[in-house]
């Protein structure tokens, strides 16, 4: 049965390590096989659950069109002979020598890929199945995608040596960075606030690069700036005309905007709490760290 602990996460690199390495965050992988951040538990999440329950009949479709009998695998995979790599999988021929990845994603992911039955996925994607190929030891792995619940599209990766060693030695330069807990390159933004939350007081010398990064940045920042002021006022103007209507169309039907009213929610009064029991607000008060804020002059 696959163990899905903090503790066997975190002894490994899985599939799904190969998806956010794949995305640039392989220094959010490192912090979180160093311990340094919480594995985020996503179980209860609901489109995360319809993934699973879908799972099994996204999977009998496939068999189907493809007139193969597809076995699950309820295993955790290991690389011949990297004890570091490892996967969970889905689903396998019966022969044993292809992989079948099962997804459920929403419509507008739709875009994201190419034609059914080509190799044309996004880099996460093919990540995920060329890590899971190298530790099942196979040639192909069939990404089998429901895109929102109305149309099945097939997409058989074939996976060389080439491309696996490619992917073993990104993994291998990651891992040893995890073994010695040195921090590995980092070039998302969210990376890099998480590994450099606190600043020394120094000051260094801009290098030509990084200023003239710098003076674009703040070019693109004065860009963003005025198309969110032409946003608001062209928003305006739509809702204005709009007013307690629920959508707008063109003469032949074609939808323009709608503008809903969201579910009711609730929330935790705190302010009151604080107000109205001030020895129990303290009680439950902790401190969060600061966080950086990165500003361009």
């Amino acid at each position: 049965m696959a163990d899905f602990s903090p503790q066997n996460r975190n002894s490994a690199i899985w599939s799904g390590d190969a998806r956010q390495i794949a995305a640039g965050r392989a220094a959010d992988v490192w912090l979180t096989k160093t311990g340094q951040q919480e594995i985020e538990d996503i179980s209860d999440v609901e489109a995360v659950q319809w993934g699973l329950r879908l799972q099994e009949p996204i999977a009998r479709a496939v068999g189907d069109r493809l007139k193969v009998r597809l076995k699950e695998l309820d295993i955790e995979g290991t690389h011949l002979t990297l004890p570091w790599m490892r996967s969970h999988f889905d689903f396998v021929s019966e022969d044993n020598k292809t992989l079948f990845e099962i997804k459920n994603y929403n419509i507008h992911a739709r875009s994201k890929f190419g034609d059914d039955g080509s190799q044309d996925v996004p880099a996460a994607d093919m990540a995920q199945c060329i890590h899971e190929a190298a530790v099942f030891n196979v040639q192909v792995v069939n990404l089998c995608v429901l895109f929102g619940g109305q149309e099945l599209c097939i997409y058989p990766i074939t996976v060389d040596d080439a491309m696996k060693q490619l992917m073993i030695d990104q993994e291998a330069t990651l891992w040893a960075h995890i073994q010695t807990r040195t921090p590995p390159e980092a070039t998302h933004p969210d990376d890099l606030r998480r590994l450099f939350r606190r600043d020394d007081g120094s000051y260094k010398v801009a290098s030509q690069e990084v200023q003239a990064a710098c003076m674009k940045l703040k070019e693109i920042k004065q860009t963003i700036k005025r198309l969110e002021e032409q946003e608001e006022i062209l928003t305006g103007m739509v809702q204005n005309y709009m007013g307690e209507t629920s959508l707008i169309q063109t003469v032949d039907g074609h939808a323009l905007a709608t503008w809903k009213k969201a579910s009711d929610g609730e929330r935790f009064d705190t302010k009151r709490l604080q107000k109205e029991m001030p020895g129990l607000y303290d009680q439950y008060k902790v401190t969060s760290l600061g966080s950086r804020r990165f500003l361009v002059k």
